[in-house]
């Protein structure tokens, strides 16, 4: 038999990776404002896309090297949640084993783990890499994922793995799978398991695509 197959329990223990910045964390907001603060050419968009600082006048290195000094400010250590996601992510681990893997700066990792930990947000594994797909090597799947960036998702999609785009502003143009909430995603996550009626996962699951 599987040893997968749990007697009595869920059937399938899938292997689940969510994505923080975007999915979690709310990481625009807490960035728009900290550079406010820095640069008078930083102001609030109407229209966010994935590069976002572009309309501010910044190259790609300008940003890397904000992004560096808001790491080093400590700031990802103090990002809000979006709504509902501790009650959704509560629900992860009693169906499946949770891998989180993340893009930050080197002096973002323990920022990020006590975050994790204050918050209440269990994991099996943590990963800091770009490679999305790289919780695939601590689990035997299936696997599932939620990522807020186009580009991983479908790298995510072509390994295998059930990828969903967290709807977001900056992904609205991708047809590509997407969920609107973290507890939709574990809706999703809830039909690989065996349970009487998917619907017994309940918990907050409102629609904060626009958030």
């Amino acid at each position: 038999m599987d040893s997968r197959l749990l007697k009595g329990l869920n059937e399938v223990r899938p292997d689940v990776m969510v994505d923080l910045d975007g999915c979690a964390a709310i990481f625009y907001d807490a960035f728009l404002a900290w550079a406010m603060e820095r640069d008078e050419s930083v102001h609030p968009l109407d229209d966010i896309d994935w590069y976002f600082y572009r309309q501010w006048g910044w190259d790609d290195q300008r940003f890397v090297s904000m992004l560096n000094l808001f790491s080093e400010d400590g700031m990802f250590g103090d990002l809000d949640l979006y709504p509902g996601t501790v009650e959704a992510w509560e629900v992860l681990p009693t169906i499946a084993n949770v891998h989180v893997v993340t893009d930050k700066p080197d002096s973002a990792w323990t920022d990020t783990e006590n975050w994790l930990k204050s918050n209440g947000l269990h994991y099996d594994s943590l990963t800091f890499s770009r490679d999305k797909t790289a919780f695939k090597q601590f689990g035997s799947g299936p696997y599932l994922a939620i990522d807020d960036r186009v580009e991983n998702v479908q790298a995510m999609r072509d390994a295998g793995i059930d990828a969903y785009l967290m709807d977001r502003p900056w992904n609205r143009h991708s047809p590509l799978p997407r969920v609107t909430s973290l507890a939709s995603f574990v809706q999703k996550v809830a039909a690989y398991v065996d349970m009487e009626d998917e619907d017994e996962v309940d918990f907050y699951d409102e629609d904060l695509s626009d958030y």
